[in-house]
């Protein structure tokens, strides 16, 4: 049974709140979506706080960000969303975001679009403070077991860093706050002791070999437990 649209008197079979599909999309919007965010931007590491993670800004990061923000939406309004499709526009610090998403309200069938511009807000992790003043929990000790120049040494030195970086994604203190040159080899103090210990895995995995790990008092903390300092000793 057709009914007509209160604010223009079309006759239809579909209204949304006693409204035609077209006056329903000019006077309200389908999902009350924000015209723009600020998101915590850490600059020494390039990195944007999403969903409380730190993760490296990419344009899958801000999708990520804005697919959250359209489903916290549509869950307060009890809609679900079909057919979601975000674009990015990156203009200068500010990146627009163009959202477009069918919604289902009731028996009918609605094509919305909106969008939202995301804003930088400089700040620092608390991995970066760490990293910045030279924190570390381990050290990661390759050595070479043939007495080679210290030039020939880069490319395993330069493997070290790589696997760091890989992992620094899930974890980010996967870094090397400083490398030291060692007789035979480096040190490379680590952020965190489990990145420092999975990085050594990997590269003992590669090269065949074992690594040999220890640990070395370095005080007590305010809460009077006992801190070790862990060295992981990789020969390559």
């Amino acid at each position: 049974m057709k009914r007509f649209c209160v604010e223009c008197g079309k006759e239809t079979i579909g209204l949304v709140d006693g409204l035609c599909v077209d006056c329903y999309t000019k006077l309200r919007h389908v999902l009350d979506l924000p015209r723009s965010i600020d998101v915590d931007f850490d600059k020494r590491s390039s990195r944007v706080r999403v969903d409380g993670k730190w993760v490296g800004q990419s344009e899958t990061a801000f999708v990520k960000l804005v697919e959250s923000i359209v489903a916290k939406a549509a869950k307060a309004r009890g809609v679900t969303p079909d057919n979601l499709f975000v674009e990015l526009f990156p203009k200068g610090e500010v990146t627009v975001a163009k959202v477009s998403f069918n919604a289902h309200l009731g028996k009918v069938d609605i094509f919305s679009e909106a969008q939202i511009t995301i804003r930088p807000r400089y700040t620092i992790s608390d991995a970066s403070m760490k990293l910045a003043s030279n924190y570390h929990e381990a050290i990661i000790q390759l050595r070479f077991i043939e007495n080679i120049p210290r030039e020939a040494q880069k490319p395993g030195l330069n493997e070290v860093l790589r696997l760091l970086k890989r992992g620094k994604e899930k974890n980010e203190l996967s870094e090397a706050v400083a490398v030291k040159p060692e007789r035979k080899g480096y040190d490379l103090y680590v952020g965190s002791k489990k990145a420092a210990k999975k990085v050594a895995a990997s590269l003992a995995r590669i090269h065949e070999t074992k690594v040999i790990h220890s640990s070395k008092l370095i005080g007590v903390d305010q809460s009077g437990k006992t801190k070790y300092r862990d060295f992981f000793c990789v020969k390559i």
